[in-house]
């Protein structure tokens, strides 16, 4: 396996007979200068995640300043992502009292509509009910005067009889005079 690191080329292979790393080339005035930067302390020059980033390598660095950065950093990103959610929250709830009209149009329209069907559904219901109840009130009304043109028909059948019988007698004139007076 070929590593490359900062202008440094390690060849490194692995034995299937044992665990051990070993180092096939190596450029010593690299080794040098790599030795130089992990002999100083890291730890008072490390104090930040940037730190470590500008770093060549991770050798030689305590691997709990490493742990105790990252918990820092996260400590702080999860505090600032929580004062984002309270502002957020905050802006939501101020903004709760100007609720926009835009979000009440679809329902209004949606009770208008089916209002308005509901009405004109027992509105036509009530009408049918009122022609109907028409209809029958005018059915017996035309039933009783049926009945009384039958009853005036009848009686002035008699009255006219009575008069024709009247006339009859009294009337001495033949049939084809009183076409002609």
């Amino acid at each position: 396996m070929l590593k490359r690191s900062f202008n440094v080329v390690t060849c490194v292979s692995r034995s299937k007979l044992s665990s051990t790393k070993v180092v096939v080339c190596q450029y010593k005035s690299l080794l040098n200068n790599q030795q130089r930067y992990t002999s100083t302390s890291p730890r008072k020059e490390i104090k930040s995640l940037e730190d470590l980033v500008n770093l060549n390598s991770l050798d030689g660095v305590d691997t709990d300043l490493i742990r105790n950065l990252i918990n820092e950093r996260t400590t702080e990103l999860n505090i600032k992502k929580e004062l984002d959610m309270l502002k957020k929250f905050s802006q939501e709830e101020e903004s709760g009292h100007d609720i926009p009209v835009k979000r009440f149009i679809r329902p209004l329209w949606m009770f208008v509509l089916m209002g308005s069907s509901v009405y004109l559904l027992l509105h036509f219901t009530w009408w049918k009910l009122e022609h109907d109840e028409r209809e029958n009130q005018l059915k017996n009304e035309v039933e009783t005067l049926e009945d009384q043109l039958n009853e005036l028909i009848s009686q002035n059948k008699i009255s006219h009889d009575a008069e024709k019988e009247s006339t009859e007698s009294v009337s001495t004139k033949r049939w084809y005079e009183k076409w002609f007076w």
